[in-house]
């Protein structure tokens, strides 16, 4: 699927291309010059990708709230992982390293874990590993665009044989803190925010974990931080710490 996006990416730059040189250079010049750019151009996206991939670059944020907190809470952050072909096990291995070196107290997994289905995480056995991510307060993830393409519910299965807690349009209570979680918007039955916290006392800290962010007046009075970039490590400071 990745790949396939690449080619459109490549053939829509190629287009553009045309439209805008075609004043300027013979036709047959530039056919034959965009004939060569559109396979170097996917190459590019492929080498970009794989870099990114398997250079992990952490961000640090401190974020001060305005909600009574106990201490402060360090949070781990990691989307868009694409378990498959490109992106295994020792991937996964280098995320836990980077997770216990941060020393996280909770890790949140927004979306797109899997590239489209779980053939190739089972076929390289990476549940072993993707169980390694721990942390105090738990491991949550929800489902993004590509876990939802049809394959959901053996994504869902094989997370939670990992040991982590999938958030599908659901609110996680906590003694500290209330943690959202909402599927990708390609779910088009999902509940909003203020919807989902309806029944829940929103003077506590409120995490939302999902893609893309409700940006409802209701949600961004009722939640203090909204996660999906990519990987980082988040803390979460009260300026009314008890």
């Amino acid at each position: 699927m990745v790949l396939l996006l690449f080619v459109m990416y490549a053939a829509l730059a190629t287009f553009i291309l045309f439209l805008l040189l075609r004043k300027f250079v013979a036709i047959r010049s530039l056919s034959r010059s965009l004939r060569l750019f559109a396979p170097l151009f996917v190459l590019g996206l492929v080498g970009l990708g794989m870099y990114n991939a398997y250079t992990p670059v952490v961000r640090h944020q401190t974020i001060v709230i305005d909600k009574k907190m106990d201490k402060p809470l360090r949070i781990g952050m990691a989307s868009d992982l694409h378990l498959g072909i490109l992106f295994g096990a020792r991937q996964l291995d280098k995320l836990v390293d980077i997770m216990n070196r941060e020393k996280v107290d909770l890790i949140l997994l927004p979306g797109d874990l899997m590239d489209d289905n779980v053939d190739a995480y089972r076929k390289e056995n990476m549940q072993p590993h993707l169980g390694r991510l721990k942390a105090p307060l738990g491991v949550y993830a929800t489902l993004g665009n590509h876990d939802m393409f049809g394959d959901s519910a053996r994504i869902r299965h094989d997370l939670e044989a990992a040991g982590i807690t999938v958030l599908g349009n659901q609110v996680l209570q906590h003694d500290a803190f209330l943690l959202v979680g909402r599927n990708d918007d390609v779910d088009h039955d999902r509940p909003s925010v203020s919807q989902l916290l309806e029944n829940h006392n929103t003077d506590q800290p409120v995490f939302a974990d999902g893609s893309p962010p409700d940006r409802s007046r209701g949600a961004r009075q009722s939640c203090l931080l909204t996660f999906k970039f990519p990987a980082m490590s988040t803390m979460a400071k009260s300026r009314r710490q008890t």
